[in-house]
């Protein structure tokens, strides 16, 4: 969340003040939040997010105060952003989906069992507003339903249930999946003399011959090295030499990749390590000079626990 500096409007800064006093901010969220959303919050119990709650690359666009509300059941909180506007803005929607993820996070990250994110806005422009706050808005009715339904949940496929012997024929989808499902065991020898003929007979299909080299090279780069060779001969044996080097080629292009994509989460593992390396030594001074848990929680995004932990051990240590 911005703080508030010296070039910001006045009617910014005085929505940002006002807003931080419980007799006007709750009274505001009776008014803006949603009736379905009003029966299952305690909104009197209502509480200001202090500090940075998305990331700093946001912050020049973020959401002017947010509020954590509990739920009447004690399954958690709503998390409630609140957006001033005194002008129409476009892909306000797509906005608030990024709003909501980092808040997500940053409350998953602090320990707080948070239930849902709600987005309202203040507008307080000469005209009205003229963009749409609906990310469905231009779908049909029956298009919006299902679209609803689906946002924000995830749909898997699961390969640890998946049986291949269900499956009368196999198409490209399910040999894909078979190869995937037994990539994690190492032994992909046995497997692959298995879908040979599988592989024959999609190699005719359109795109098989880019799939055929994919999968074989995907059976190399998991197989144990002691496989690999004899994996090529066969491949060699079934499909001719310009099918083998081909695949030759698709596995050292997923070799290179994976190499590359070690080094990039390596750099990125140590940045974060020295990240955290930091909020630690910040939090100790923090303790250090007496200020209370949450807040610590609230300014350094670390969790109550290890800020607990943190002190026991200062503590300890004298």
């Amino acid at each position: 969340m911005r703080g508030s500096t010296p070039s910001l409007p006045a009617h910014d800064r005085l929505f940002r003040g006002a807003m931080e006093l419980p007799e006007i901010f709750i009274p505001m969220l009776f008014q803006l939040l949603p009736r379905k959303v009003r029966r299952l919050v305690d909104i009197k119990r209502a509480q200001l997010i202090k500090g940075n709650v998305v990331r700093s690359n946001l912050r020049e666009g973020i959401a002017d105060v947010a509020y954590r509300i509990p739920l009447k059941s004690g399954n958690g909180y709503v998390i409630v952003i609140c957006e001033h506007q005194s002008r129409s803005i476009p892909h306000m929607p797509e906005r608030s989906l990024t709003y909501m993820a980092d808040l997500l996070r940053a409350e998953r990250r602090r320990g707080n069992r948070t239930a849902f994110v709600v987005v309202v806005m203040l507008h307080n422009g000469r005209s009205r507003y003229r963009h749409p706050l609906d990310l469905f808005e231009h779908l049909a009715p029956a298009e919006q339903r299902v679209a609803r339904e689906v946002t924000g949940k995830v749909y898997t496929v699961d390969l640890a249930t998946f049986d291949p012997a269900a499956r009368r024929r196999r198409d490209m989808a399910t040999v894909f999946q078979i190869l995937l499902k037994s990539g994690t065991s190492g032994r992909m020898g046995p497997t692959l003399e298995t879908l040979l003929p599988d592989l024959r007979r999609l190699e005719r299909r359109p795109n098989g011959t880019d799939f055929v080299p994919m999968a074989v090279a995907y059976a190399c780069c998991v197989a144990a090295a002691a496989e690999r060779d004899a994996i090529l001969k066969r491949i060699g044996e079934a499909f001719g030499a310009e099918a083998r080097g081909k695949t030759m080629r698709v596995w050292q292009f997923y070799e290179q990749q994976g190499l590359e994509k070690g080094l990039e989460k390596g750099l990125e593992k140590g940045l974060e390590k020295g990240l955290e390396k930091g909020k630690l030594e910040i939090a100790r001074n923090m303790l250090r000079k007496g200020m209370p848990v949450a807040t610590i929680a609230e300014l350094t995004q670390l969790s109550r626990q290890k800020l607990v932990a943190l002190r026991t051990s200062r503590q300890r240590d004298g």
